[in-house]
């Protein structure tokens, strides 16, 4: 799909419509300073110029303007989006998800059951964890009946 015209506006556009005669930028002596400069650019390269940039070089002490040009235009047509197919969830053991009582102090519990794909539940202040890994790593005195 092919942009309007009118949607593709030059740098010298922008600037022209930010310093109009009528704007409050034109009051401004900065303003006047940057329209000056940005219209001798602006009179060089024309519709081409897309930006005006400043990069400060602190140990040289210098300042370095750069342009952005339009340099060709051609026609472009935006590739096909990517269709990606779900990838599969880890499979979870069969064994039934079990509530396990940690306290909010045992951190290292608390990393071990998020390792194991356990989750928190704030309401019942218990985590929740798959049987087997539970017991696979000696919490099995701490499942809530």
């Amino acid at each position: 799909m092919r942009l309007p015209k009118s949607s593709l506006r030059t740098y010298a556009e922008c600037i022209n419509q930010i310093h109009n005669p009528g704007s409050a930028h034109a009051d401004s002596n900065r303003s006047q300073t940057r329209r000056t400069r940005h219209q001798k650019l602006v009179a060089k390269y024309g519709k081409r110029l897309v930006s005006v940039r400043y990069r400060y070089d602190p140990q040289a002490h210098k300042r370095y303007k750069t342009v952005e040009l339009i340099i060709a235009e051609e026609d472009w047509q935006p590739p096909a989006p990517i269709i990606r197919e779900d990838k599969p969830k880890p499979e979870r053991p069969s064994t039934p998800i079990v509530p396990v009582r940690i306290h909010y102090t045992e951190k290292d519990l608390q990393r071990q059951i998020k390792a194991i794909g356990g989750s928190w539940d704030a309401g019942k202040k218990l985590w929740f964890a798959p049987e087997e890994y539970v017991k696979r790593i000696g919490l099995t005195k701490r499942i809530v009946r």
